[in-house]
């Protein structure tokens, strides 16, 4: 069994992450994926990170960027820089020196995980999303995650439209092409076995069908290519 199989990391659903575009699930899901625990409930990123070097903006632009399977997805520096300072004005970061788990004083990113709202995911899934998905794929994979895992408590289930989700994540300005970035979304979660979603209909008080999603299973861990 992999050492990672049992490890879960935090995403947060608070709406002041959830519905900020400018919240980068990739990034933040980057630094999850490479962060340690120093057993005094602290979660944190070494800045002389032990396999990656020394963690700079640029270096963390180089990370990043190599992830991108997109082209169109890199980011420029100043982007990066914006988006980590961004995570410290809103509690999701800060940056000090720590103890690690030797007892030894570092300077480090600490992960705060305050968040009133979260998902826990496996860490083998947010790693696989880390290095193959876009920050709005892993933003609605951790929401739908969670709507399902509630509604599963009351045998029910999470009922949705394309432009529902879109205003969940922050994709509310009535853009059209709001509806094929979810549709695409939902497509590549399914095709890595992550998610499984069917169409119905709803009749309307007017007496005309209204298209409807139903969330059928959310996978936490994704289908490994052979």
């Amino acid at each position: 069994m992999s050492p990672t199989a049992n490890q879960k990391r935090i995403l947060p659903l608070d709406k002041e992450c959830l519905a900020d575009k400018a919240v980068d699930y990739k990034l933040y899901s980057i630094l999850q994926k490479i962060s340690h625990y120093n057993g005094k409930g602290v979660r944190f990123v070494y800045k002389n990170h032990p396999t990656l070097g020394n963690l700079t903006r640029p270096r963390l632009l180089e990370i990043y960027n190599e992830k991108c399977i997109d082209p169109q997805e890199r980011i420029s520096l100043s982007t990066l820089k914006r988006k980590m300072a961004l995570f410290k004005s809103i509690g999701m970061i800060s940056e000090s020196k720590i103890e690690d788990t030797n007892g030894k004083e570092v300077n480090a990113f600490i992960l705060l995980e305050n968040f009133a709202l979260f998902q826990y995911i496996p860490l083998e899934t947010l790693e696989y999303l880390a290095d193959t998905a876009s920050s709005t794929v892993i933003k609605l994979y951790a929401f739908l995650l969670n709507k399902f895992l509630w509604k599963a408590k009351f045998n029910d289930t999470y009922v949705f439209t394309y432009a529902e989700l879109a205003a969940e994540i922050g994709l509310n300005d009535n853009n059209n092409g709001n509806t094929r970035i979810i549709r695409n979304c939902l497509n590549s979660l399914s095709n890595s076995g992550l998610i499984d979603y069917c169409d119905f209909y709803v009749i309307t008080d007017s007496g005309v069908p209204s298209p409807r999603k139903r969330l059928i299973n959310v996978n936490q861990h994704y289908k490994k290519k052979i």
